[in-house]
């Protein structure tokens, strides 16, 4: 192969190989410039962004067609993005728009985990219609829990003001104690 290649140099010419070189070079610069500017142009027109990996080449593509994403849809995947990146923590501040703000806006006060409140355990359902018909008092509510293998302590709050309660209860969800937790003064 050596020796084929040698030959064509030969009868070529080193001068014409020279000339010719830096051509070549920018042609495929300016092919991997394209492939980067389409593959930009591609993401803007799917609705995303490659933020990890991009040069300014993509970034042209993208920004020249972020606008030609169908209609409605671009509002929607604008508000979709805004509204995922705010679940995660993150914000796009190169690239968002009014939907995307709207997006991060309505998704950022939404912790994940709090998103469904669970319904009172056996143990706190106990607690609180114990303490609520000790107090006479229907406004009830669970502070916390803390359970056991033995028996559990749950800590309920009466009324607007929250007056701590203490109630000691068993695993399958019989009161052994109430009593209150707090100074007189809340009561």
């Amino acid at each position: 192969m050596l020796r084929t290649t040698l030959s064509i140099l030969r009868t070529v010419g080193l001068a014409s190989l020279l000339a010719v070189l830096p051509a070549l070079t920018s042609t495929a610069v300016a092919s991997n410039a394209n492939k980067q500017y389409n593959r930009g142009c591609a993401d803007a027109k799917a609705g995303s962004y490659d933020r990890a990996h991009h040069n300014a080449d993509y970034e042209k593509g993208w920004q020249a067609c972020k606008n030609q994403v169908q209609g409605a849809a671009s509002s929607n995947k604008d508000y979709d993005r805004g509204c995922a990146d705010a679940k995660v923590g993150s914000y796009d501040r190169a690239h968002h728009n009014a939907e995307y703000e709207k997006g991060w806006q309505a998704c950022k006060t939404q912790p994940q985990a709090a998103a469904a409140k669970a319904a009172p355990s056996k143990q706190e359902q106990a607690c609180l219609a114990a303490v609520s018909k000790e107090v006479n008092n229907g406004e009830v509510t669970v502070l916390s829990s803390e359970f056991s293998q033995a028996n559990s302590v749950v800590m309920i709050g009466v009324g607007s003001q929250r007056a701590p309660w203490r109630c000691l209860v068993s695993n399958s969800g019989v009161v052994q104690e109430v009593m209150f937790a707090g100074s007189e003064g809340k009561l």
